[in-house]
C-alpha cells in the first residue's frame, strides 16, 4: 500500500561480508556505507513513513484477513470479467488474488478503453511486454475494498458501453456484487 520508490535489502552474515569485500563499480550499489551505519544519501523519508502506515494497516487488518480480502476482490473481478462476456486470462487454478487480466473484447483498443475508464474515475492498467496493447488489468490489492472495486467494474463497464460493447450493462458490478454479498454474514435487519 505505500508508493513505489524504496528498495529494502536484507543481507545474511555472508552477504555482508561479501558487500563489505566487494569493490562496486558504481556508488549506486555500494554498500559498504550502510553497513558502516553512515547514510550517504538523503532517504526517502515521506516514502518511509508510508511504508510504517502501511504496515500499521496491516497489522490492524491482520495478514490472515488481508490475504481474504485479495482472494474475495480477485472472485470478484473474475465473475465481473465472466458476466460480461470478457473472461480473465489466468484459469482459476492460477488466478493472482493481487490483479486480474483480461483481453480486451474484440473491436476495443486497450488504449482506447484505458482512456475511456480514467475519464470515469478508474485507472485500468494496460499488458506488459509482449502482452501490450492486447489486455487489461485490474487491481485489487492493498487498501482496495469491495466498495472501491465495485467502483472500478462500474466505470469498466461504462467505459466499454460508450465503446460499443454491448454486453456492459451493469451485470459485471451485479455479479462482482453477488460474490461479496455470498460471503458478507447476515446482520439482523429487515427480511424484506
Amino acid at each position: 500500500m505505500a508508493p513505489p520508490g524504496l528498495a529494502i535489502v536484507l543481507l545474511s552474515q555472508r552477504g555482508v561480508a561479501t558487500a563489505q569485500a566487494a569493490q562496486p563499480q558504481s556508488v549506486y550499489f555500494d554498500l559498504r556505507p550502510y553497513l558502516r551505519g553512515d547514510l550517504p544519501y538523503t532517504h526517502a523519508v515521506t516514502l518511509v513513513a508510508a511504508l510504517g502506515e502501511a504496515l500499521r494497516l496491516l497489522g490492524a487488518e491482520g495478514a490472515s484477513a488481508r490475504a481474504a480480502r485479495h482472494v474475495l476482490l480477485g472472485r470478484m473481478a473474475r465473475a465481473a470479467g465472466d458476466a460480461i462476456g470478457i473472461p480473465p486470462l489466468a484459469s482459476r487454478e492460477f488466478a493472482s488474488p493481487t490483479v486480474t487480466a483480461f483481453a480486451a473484447p474484440d473491436g476495443i483498443k486497450v488504449a482506447d478503453l484505458r482512456a475511456a475508464a480514467r475519464a470515469e474515475g478508474a485507472v485500468i492498467a494496460g499488458g506488459q511486454g509482449e502482452w501490450k496493447g492486447r489486455v487489461f488489468r485490474i487491481g485489487h490489492v492493498g487498501a482496495v475494498q469491495p466498495l472501491d472495486l465495485l467502483g472500478a467494474l462500474g466505470a469498466l463497464e461504462v467505459a466499454l458501453a460508450t465503446l460499443g460493447y454491448r454486453a456492459a450493462d451493469g451485470s459485471g458490478v451485479r455479479a462482482a456484487l453477488a460474490v461479496w454479498q455470498d460471503e458478507r454474514p447476515i446482520q439482523g435487519g429487515n427480511p424484506a
